[in-house]
C-alpha cells in the first residue's frame, strides 16, 4: 500500500503560499473597503428620481 500523500515539508510551502497569497488578498479587500469609505462619506448622495 503506497501513500502518496504530500510530504510534511509540500504540506508546509503549500501553507506559507496559502498564506501569502490570503494576506494579499485581505490587504487589497481592505484598501477598497477604505476607499469606499472614503468616498461614500465625503460625497453626498444625490438619488435622482427618474
Amino acid at each position: 500500500m503506497t501513500d502518496e500523500s504530500p510530504t510534511l515539508e509540500e504540506r508546509v510551502e503549500a501553507l506559507e503560499a496559502a498564506a501569502a497569497k490570503q494576506e494579499n488578498h485581505t490587504h487589497t479587500v481592505r484598501a477598497f473597503n477604505q476607499a469606499m469609505q472614503i468616498r461614500t462619506t465625503s460625497e453626498p448622495v444625490v438619488e435622482d428620481e427618474d
